[in-house]
């Protein structure tokens, strides 16, 4: 019988952001996913990575775009580097945000230029395969693959505006953010990642129970926002003078992370999407 594959975890998707980091390499989820049974085939071996800029496709192969089930295949491996991509901008983003240099938080709006640049090259390829002759489940496979790149892009533009540039006003205005204030916003950020882990998950390897995960996050997150609300809502009685920019910069930063954690959410529902279109084919 065909070889199981094994599937990656949410720790797994830590760990790459880490390898990342260290060896300034791009990791990348192998795996047979909802979005390329849609095809009903793999890919050969043989289509592979090639060494490039980190704003450039790595996957993206134009002699493949006669063969929409080849093209439909890097295109889902760029997407996930895509994915992986966003993922690291975003561990990064809330510590940069609270306690970072100018110079750490340019380099973190550099990487949503890299992600505008990649997402620009999938969806142009994208667009090129469509034009191809394709099955239905292949139509429906681009239009799933376009809707998640869409979405990370999207993402990284959250975190560049809702957390990357508040970062940039913390500096401007001097506001100096308190320990008990950066743990609560700690245990947002620690939320929202192990939603985007969740969602990674689900639209890599397909995991429904990783899907509904997020789907159940809802609640759990909804309750830490609140009581984020009301601690920097006590702050304002705080004997500061900076006290009102400070929560102008910190209330931000929160409303910054709901809105990511809303993201994380639309990206797990397409991954179910993906699986139930793959259960159909198979049933």
């Amino acid at each position: 019988g065909e070889e199981t594959k094994s599937f990656a975890t949410p720790q797994e998707f830590a760990n790459a952001h880490t390898i990342f980091n260290a060896v300034n390499t791009v990791a990348f989820i192998a795996l047979l996913t909802p979005l390329v049974q849609l095809t009903g085939r793999l890919v050969p071996a043989e289509v592979g990575e090639r060494t490039v800029g980190e704003a450039q496709p790595a996957y993206l192969d134009r002699a493949l775009l006669n063969t929409p089930v080849l093209a439909l295949e890097v295109a889902r491996k760029e997407v996930m580097r895509l994915a992986l991509k966003v993922r690291g901008m975003f561990a990064d983003s809330v510590p940069a945000a609270l306690s970072g240099t100018r110079r750490e938080l340019a380099a973190l709006h550099d990487v949503n230029k890299e992600v505008d640049s990649l997402h620009g090259a999938i969806v142009g390829y994208l667009g090129e395969t469509s034009r191809g002759e394709l099955s239905s489940g292949q139509r429906e496979e681009f239009r799933l693959l376009l809707q998640v790149t869409n979405e990370l892009e999207h993402m990284a533009n959250l975190i560049d505006r809702g957390v990357i540039a508040v970062g940039g006003r913390r500096i401007d205005d001097v506001v100096e953010v308190s320990d008990r204030t950066r743990q609560t916003l700690r245990e947002l950020h620690d939320a929202v990642t192990d939603t985007l882990d969740n969602a990674l998950e689900a639209l890599g390897t397909g995991n429904v129970t990783a899907a509904k995960r997020v789907a159940e996050s809802k609640a759990g997150f909804h309750e830490l926002e609140g009581s984020a609300t009301v601690h920097l809502a006590d702050r304002l009685t705080a004997p500061d003078p900076q006290r009102v920019q400070a929560y102008s910069v910190e209330i931000e930063l929160v409303e910054g992370l709901r809105r990511v954690h809303q993201s994380c959410r639309r990206i797990a529902r397409v991954a179910r999407r993906a699986a139930d279109e793959v259960e159909k084919i198979d049933s």
